[in-house]
């Protein structure tokens, strides 16, 4: 059963990223959308991803996971502690709604590393955490196998 709260985390870590911010946010190739945000009209957007990363991190501390792991990966639950810490500062950053804050460098550059920081708690949970856990990497339910 340790397996259910790791992959809860894994998926929820990468819907943010890829469902919720990655949408919005400008690439290469087109410009930035924010009417492609969840809940841009009422202006809870970043509220929703802040309940996400929050909920996420305290499912991580309650289920006990980090602690499940031998002496050998004792520094992984301060290395996933850490990542979640940045994603909440960078999310701290974000003071505007969705349409307002991609008008502004700075918090267009918080939720870029916001991008960055939920590949790396994916990593880190779903690689380097299962391995420590002895579970191997499984398929994503978000890639559309």
């Amino acid at each position: 059963y340790v397996a259910l709260p790791n992959a809860a985390i894994v998926d929820g870590v990468e819907a943010v990223r890829d469902t919720r911010i990655n949408p919005f946010l400008a690439t290469v190739d087109r410009p930035a959308q924010p009417k492609q945000a969840l809940f841009w009209r009422s202006g809870l957007t970043l509220e929703m991803i802040v309940a996400d990363i929050e909920g996420m991190r305290r499912l991580l501390v309650q289920s006990g996971i980090t602690g499940a792991v031998g002496d050998r990966y004792s520094g992984l639950g301060n290395s996933i502690d850490f990542e979640f810490g940045n994603a909440e500062r960078a999310l701290g950053l974000v003071t505007s709604p969705v349409d307002q804050a991609l008008a502004d460098e700075k918090q267009v550059q918080a939720l870029n590393y916001l991008v960055i920081v939920t590949g790396s708690l994916q990593a880190l949970i779903g690689e380097q955490l299962s391995a420590a856990l002895g579970l191997s990497v499984g398929f994503s339910s978000l890639d559309g196998d």
